[in-house]
């Protein structure tokens, strides 16, 4: 019975070291995490679409954005940032963006 109470609590003990070393993982995946299109595409279609367009077919008061990333010359990740965090020209600023969502509408213009 001696046998079998210490290797539960020898399994019991293993999978307590097992969830103290995958949880901070875990976590930190997360708060890591590349951005996604999937996402961008939501930031943009809530937060951008209602002035710039994607399709190269319908004008807006915004600039075009499809192709946006294969103008020469390509315009850097943080210039694009600055510009949606601060706003220029007519746009306004968009700082209440948080910047794993900034990010993810980069990736997401990169795709158009």
């Amino acid at each position: 019975m001696k046998e079998i109470s210490l290797s539960l609590l020898d399994a019991f003990l293993a999978s307590l070291l097992f969830l103290a070393i995958s949880v901070p993982q875990a976590v930190v995946s997360q708060e890591s995490a590349p951005p996604t299109v999937t996402n961008g595409k939501r930031v943009f279609n809530r937060s951008c679409s209602a002035c710039h367009d994607t399709s190269g077919v319908t004008a807006k008061s915004g600039p075009e954005l499809k192709n946006y990333y294969r103008r020469q010359p390509r315009p850097a990740d943080a210039t694009v940032r600055a510009i949606i965090q601060q706003g220029k020209g007519k746009m306004p600023a968009f700082n209440t963006l948080s910047k794993a969502q900034t990010g993810d509408l980069v990736a997401y213009l990169k795709t158009l």
